[in-house]
């Protein structure tokens, strides 16, 4: 296995920590925009030391033994239009030859460093014989993995087949940790791009598994990933941040940190908060007593509650601290056969704040990238469609009643 030095360096010891030091490598160097020059599947070399060009010179317009002209106001005006032109040729390939140099600098400091890396995650044995200044560094990485025993043939079946069994084994059915999954998969699927695996290199492929891998989680997927491909073909990036983004609208993962693939825009934090009251307080969704069991019409799990704790001779009030009693704590929960068709969250439709905006807090934020899959369910089901008529029709008919403490409630009329 690889060693994890200070630095969170892997520390090449033998073929079985090759893997992974290799994909270090080419993090660091990926980051620094020179994988190209190190992979050993490639031949690009480094760019060439640009020179500077050389500027013009008054001498030129004189004979050889005359003195040159003081400036270019000396020159006659045939001669001093070939110098303007001159000196702007100069000037572009000046300028031309400043981005050149700068490019070359930064890409030398970058190589240093890949080679410091490399220098620090080996032994000094197989840096000292692999290593050769008159060596290319695509010869440097293939001379390393020869000295440690790695048959590039074997180590590719392996990539291959740790890959396929990711995508044979699929996402979580029940969606719960389905952000483990997709890490393992990321690194499978990386692994295998690392060691030449064909079956990364057609990309429409890659979308067909993928999709193959996760249908089965939720099937709205598949329609939204197919309007984004129209046209197009997304790259396996691509595809991960689709599903993700998808995954944590309709199946958010309760967790204190983001991802490794967190995207930013429409994901905030008031989206993901929004979108769990959205699921947690609609009227659709029915209390639970201190046993986890839901009452059984909407309204009743607070008196059936009070009465209980009546019989038992207890009263809870209502301002007690959370906590103090854990066995009579409330907690809010959908049944599972409540879910929403738009948007697959867990609640009737009529309660849906996609569709019905009006019934949200003004905390509220809604997500652009379920707004847009919410549609595309929309057009794309007429069922749906039928739903959200009827809805609006027992919507535009039932006054808003406004809840009380009292045992009369107060009818406002719109």
């Amino acid at each position: 296995m690889a060693q994890a030095t200070e630095g969170a360096k892997i520390i090449l010891q033998d073929s079985k920590s090759y893997s992974e030091w290799i994909i270090a490598l080419q993090t660091q160097a990926t980051t620094s925009e020179v994988w190209h020059l190190f992979d050993p599947q490639r031949t690009d070399m480094p760019l060439v030391a640009p020179t500077s060009p050389d500027p013009p010179l008054l001498s030129q317009f004189v004979q050889a033994g005359e003195p040159e002209p003081p400036g270019p106001h000396a020159l006659s005006p045939a001669m001093r239009k070939i110098w303007d032109s001159q000196i702007e040729y100069y000037k572009i390939r000046a300028d031309s030859a400043r981005t050149k140099i700068a490019a070359h600098r930064d890409q030398r400091r970058a190589i240093q460093q890949i080679v410091n890396y490399i220098q620090q995650t080996v032994s000094s044995h197989i840096f000292s014989t692999c290593c050769l200044p008159t060596k290319t560094y695509h010869q440097w990485i293939a001379a390393i993995a020869k000295s440690v025993g790695i048959d590039d043939k074997e180590v590719r079946n392996r990539a291959r087949a740790e890959y396929k069994w990711l995508l044979h084994q699929g996402a979580p059915k029940k969606s719960t940790r389905w952000d483990i999954w997709l890490r393992k998969y990321h690194e499978a699927a990386t692994n295998a791009e690392v060691h030449g695996c064909l079956e990364l290199k057609d990309l429409e492929a890659v979308l067909q598994e993928f999709k193959n891998a996760v249908q089965s989680v939720n099937p709205l997927w598949i329609e939204s990933i197919r309007q984004a491909s129209k046209g197009r073909t997304l790259t396996r990036e691509e595809i991960m941040e689709d599903w993700r983004n998808f995954m944590e609208n309709h199946h958010p993962v309760k967790t204190n940190t983001k991802s490794a693939f967190a995207a930013a825009g429409d994901l905030s934090t008031n989206a993901i908060e929004g979108d769990a009251f959205h699921v947690e307080n609609s009227s659709s969704v029915y209390p639970q007593d201190s046993l986890g069991k839901s009452s059984s019409k909407p309204g009743q799990g607070t008196a059936a509650l009070n009465l209980g704790q009546k019989r038992q001779g207890k009263i809870v009030s209502r301002k007690q601290t959370p906590g103090k009693i854990v066995s009579q704590k409330r907690s809010f929960t959908a049944p599972p056969s409540t879910e929403c068709p738009a948007c697959s969250m867990r609640h009737n439709l009529q309660d849906c704040y996609y569709l019905f905006p009006h019934l949200a807090p003004d905390s509220w934020a809604p997500r652009e990238s379920l707004k847009k899959m919410i549609q595309v369910n929309i057009d794309h089901n007429p069922e749906i469609q039928e739903q959200i008529r009827a809805a609006k029709r027992i919507r535009s008919n039932t006054p808003h009643i406004k809840k009380s403490q009292s045992a009369a409630p107060e009818v406002q009329e719109d």
